[in-house]
This record gives structure tokens, C-alpha cells and sequence, in this order.
């Protein structure tokens, strides 16, 4: 049940306003960090109060898990699914906004063109060349692939004579064609005069 002044997480436009009303329910709840963990263990639920204190300093959302325990806690359990609505919405903005927004740049002096980045500068420095290394990686793994299976593929279809049987095994202790008149192959393969 909410009261009128409490905080509001669905009024949070970003992660640090957020932030800002657990802080407020904190203090409502007038539970020290202590007391907060000992509730939360008391329903089974795990929240370190160093955990707590460091969720409650940051500028960036809690865990789930964490948020849950600490709405618990306070007291409005009833309450819990509204914070995580709100948090998950304000987590889904700050994905679109990191991955959909521009940097700013800055108005560029007119100065020397510059150089090439150097081998040893990491490649995440590189943007469009670290893709470029990756696709050439890439390449290269799938040629090895497929060559590997054409070498295994026409391994496998050249063993043999060619004429795509198996031999046929002969029965020993018969008369064969030798090269001499009079020999004979034994029972045990050994050639007799």
C-alpha cells in the first residue's frame, strides 16, 4: 500500500534518481543496514548490508535480486513489483541510450592529419579496424573448416581401388594364381612349394 509521500519509483526519469528514492525508502523504513539484513535473512532472502550500502551510493541500478530483498525488508513487499517494473524500465532506456546515441564531438581544430594507429595500440581503441580484424578471423576459421571436411570427404571416398567395393576376403587353404607353377597358399596364408 502506498502512502502519499512516499516515494514513487515510477516517477524515476534515470538510474541516479532512482537510486535516490531507495535511499528515501530507507530512511522511512528507519531501519539501519543491520536491522535491513537480518529482516531480509529472516525471510530467506540474502542482502549483506555492505551490499545494501554500496547499491545505495552508486549512480547505477541495483541487482534484481538485490532490490527485491531491500523493498522486502523495508516493509512494502507489496510494493516489490513496482520498484522492479520501474527498475527494468530504467534499465532498458539506459541499453537504448548507450547503444543508439551518438558521442558528442567535439569542434575540431585544423591540425595534421593523423597517424595510423601503431600494432601495438589495442584493438578496441580501433573501432572499424577491430571489425575487420574480427571478419578476417572469421574467414580464415571457415576456410580451415571447409577444408578439413573436403580433405575428410575425399579421404574417405578414395580408400579403396577405385572401384567404390569392398575386397572380398578369399578363403584360405585354396589353390591361387601365383607367380610360380606349384606353389600354394597354406591354411595359415604361408605360401608352399
Amino acid at each position: 500500500m502506498t502512502y502519499s509521500g512516499d516515494p514513487q519509483p515510477q516517477e524515476a526519469r534515470d538510474p541516479v534518481e532512482f537510486v535516490a528514492l531507495l535511499r528515501q525508502l530507507k530512511e522511512r523504513s528507519g531501519l539501519t543496514y543491520r536491522q535491513l539484513e537480518e529482516r531480509a535473512a529472516a525471510r530467506g532472502d540474502v542482502l549483506a548490508r555492505s551490499t545494501l550500502a554500496d547499491a545505495l551510493q552508486r549512480k547505477s541500478l541495483p541487482r534484481e535480486e538485490t532490490l527485491a530483498a531491500f523493498v522486502h525488508a523495508c516493509g512494502r513487499g507489496a510494493e516489490a513489483e513496482e520498484w522492479l517494473r520501474a527498475r527494468d524500465r530504467l534499465a532498458a532506456l539506459a541499453w537504448v541510450a548507450a547503444r543508439f546515441t551518438e558521442e558528442p564531438s567535439a569542434p575540431s581544430a585544423p591540425s595534421a592529419p593523423s597517424a595510423p594507429p601503431s600494432d601495438d595500440t589495442p584493438l578496441r581503441t580501433r573501432g572499424p579496424r577491430r571489425r575487420a580484424v574480427r571478419a578476417t578471423r572469421m574467414r580464415r576459421v571457415l576456410l580451415a573448416a571447409t577444408a578439413l571436411l573436403l580433405f575428410l570427404g575425399v579421404w574417405a571416398l578414395g580408400s579403396g581401388d577405385g572401384s567404390g567395393q569392398r575386397p572380398v576376403d578369399r578363403p584360405t587353404g585354396t589353390e591361387t594364381s601365383l607367380p610360380f607353377e606349384g606353389m600354394r597358399e597354406g591354411r595359415e596364408g604361408r605360401i608352399t612349394m
